[in-house]
């Protein structure tokens, strides 16, 4: 049998079961299937069924048939002769259904082999996307069915999973999932890059598949900073080519264990939504990264209207998807206001659709905007399930990684020193100032 003959078999059992035993197999039908799932033959039927249904009118083969009109009676009769059970209705949708995706994906598919310019071949492209994406119609929910749901995950003991950051307090107070989508906001030079490739190889490290999208660093250099934090080699070792020996057999050893980590780095100037779409369903990941969303391509004239665009696409990707989207993005900033407030929400850069879609807001900024070598400030600006909270981070230049850390501590010490102490030898160092620096050192080892 052919795939275009399991596909009229299956929606032909589809149909006879609704017919045969309407309650409840139209509930799961209709929950399952869409119009266009159907041939041309069998979607007027189809489309009788649910319009009888959702009027709550009775369905049987004669309010179906006066529906659909008076043609199809003999195959209505035909089709509930050749369906053999009801009972196995749901079995029936999953085939209609995948038989149904793989139409449109050839469909979409050809459009594209035949294309003849290259903006044609991408027009089609971007039709494969839907075609991908196995989605069911949205219905309403009941109440009952909402609160059946909630009992039995509440009964279910398993510890829920969500998203490991790497530093406590996010890994405590956030509930960020599979799903959401989250921005990172910051100024420039002030580090999100750096963040987000610590935060990225703690979620691979967690078992995540982690797909990295960078718009402006290049592969060779998110290379270097990765080596620096996980292999805890100096930068500019790296930047000169003078890693000594020791940092050498930490960097073959973090390579050696390499493969039980599922993060890729794709450089990907240019690139759009549509093309990060297509590329995280292929690669399967469950969490992306994109560096930096203002960088993504859009169709749109103004700027505020391509970023708001590319929000509300972003958004759809991870809600449809079941992929967390996590978004840099950069601030509006205030001229000539360097020790202006904090930054908030407001200060995304372009766009006020982005504090509107994001499940999660993240804001980094230094601590003294006269000192670039200050302690940062990560703030939750907002958080649909949860707190907003603030971490003080410590930037260590030398391997390129943020570190928590009590934030009174270290502005003492800046205030009594202001040494620029990871270029100080131990030497010059008194004891206070050393208790003070292993303080800092044990705060940062590995939980």
């Amino acid at each position: 049998m052919s795939m275009s003959d399991a596909w009229a078999e299956a929606q032909t059992a589809v149909l006879g079961s609704v017919l045969i035993d309407p309650d409840p197999t139209v509930g799961i039908v209709m929950d399952a299937l869409r119009s266009e799932d159907f041939t041309e033959e069998r979607r007027a039927v189809f489309d009788a069924v649910r319009s009888l249904w959702l009027e709550r009118k009775p369905i049987d083969p004669v309010t179906v048939a006066h529906a659909a009109g008076a043609d199809y009676v003999p195959r209505i009769r035909e089709w509930m002769d050749r369906t053999p059970t009801a009972a196995n209705v749901a079995a029936y949708c999953a085939v209609v259904r995948e038989e149904a995706q793989l139409s449109r994906l050839r469909i979409a598919a050809m459009g594209v082999a035949t294309a003849e310019t290259l903006t044609d071949a991408r027009t089609a492209l971007r039709k494969l996307e839907p075609a991908m994406v196995d989605r069911p119609e949205l219905r309403p929910v009941s109440v009952g069915e909402m609160l059946a749901d909630f009992l039995h995950r509440m009964e279910d003991k398993t510890p829920p999973s969500y998203l490991r950051w790497g530093i406590r307090k996010l890994d405590e107070e956030l509930t960020a999932e599979l799903g959401d989508f989250i921005v990172l906001g910051a100024d420039s030079s002030v580090g999100k890059t750096a963040l987000a490739v610590q935060f990225a190889w703690t979620m691979a490290a967690s078992g995540k598949r982690v797909g990295f999208f960078s718009l402006e660093t290049s592969v060779k250099k998110l290379t270097d900073r990765l080596v620096a934090q996980r292999a805890r080699a100096s930068m500019q070792d790296i930047k000169r080519k003078q890693i000594p020996d020791r940092d050498m057999q930490e960097i073959v050893a973090l390579g050696a264990g390499s493969g039980k980590i599922s993060l890729e780095v794709c450089e990907c100037s240019g690139a759009s939504v549509s093309d990060i779409r297509a590329m995280a369903v292929s690669r399967r990941y469950q969490v992306i990264f994109i560096d930096y969303l203002q960088l993504l391509d859009s169709g749109g004239k103004e700027r505020w209207e391509a970023v708001t665009e590319i929000s509300m696409h972003l958004q759809r990707l991870a809600h449809e998807l079941g992929v967390t989207v996590i978004a840099l993005s950069q601030l509006t900033t205030e001229k000539n206001n360097k020790a202006r407030r904090a930054p908030t929400k407001d200060d995304l850069r372009e766009s006020r659709q982005l504090k509107q879609d994001a499940d999660l807001i993240l804001l980094m900024s230094l601590s003294d905007p006269e000192d670039n070598e200050s302690s940062r400030w990560l703030r939750v600006d907002k958080n649909k399930d949860g707190p907003q909270i603030s971490v003080n981070l410590r930037f260590d230049p030398v391997h390129m990684d943020f570190t928590a850390q009590d934030s009174r501590a270290f502005d003492e010490w800046r205030r009594r020193k202001r040494p620029k102490f990871t270029e100080l030898p131990d030497s010059e160092l008194d004891a206070k100032d050393q208790e003070v620096l292993n303080g800092f050192d044990r705060a940062r080892r590995p939980e």
